[in-house]
């Protein structure tokens, strides 16, 4: 309930849909592969920490194939991207990560539409 007031009044205040997706993971471990999301994400860490490597996909080199499936910027809003729909690419092929972030509960983590992205426990 207090969950759904806050996320009621932010769209209220910012004239905007929100979603609200809520991840349990297991210590040690990743939901998801390699991928892009189709809206904004703010991240709130409730419980635990979570490891965050983001690729801005205007600075990351990334590789050709990825690149390909991503451009032109930006993303329309139906387009994702996930590293599972790539036959022979794994993670060892990607650049650095544009960006690494560590959250601990409190911390907010906002990542743009279009930005690669994985996420692990910590």
């Amino acid at each position: 309930p207090r969950l759904a007031r806050w996320v009621r009044r932010l769209a209220q205040a910012y004239g905007l849909v929100f979603q609200v997706n809520l991840y349990v993971t297991p210590p040690v471990s990743q939901a998801f592969a390699v991928h892009t999301d189709h809206q904004d994400i703010f991240a709130v860490q409730i419980l635990g920490r979570k490891s965050w490597r983001i690729w801005d996909p205007d600075l990351a080199e990334l590789p050709d194939n990825v690149r390909k499936r991503l451009f032109p910027l930006p993303v329309q809003s139906h387009q994702q991207w996930n590293l599972n729909d790539m036959e022979g690419l794994t993670l060892e092929d990607f650049p650095e990560p544009t960006m690494h972030a560590r959250l601990e509960p409190g911390d907010l983590l906002h990542v743009p539409r279009g930005f690669l992205h994985l996420v692990s426990t910590a």
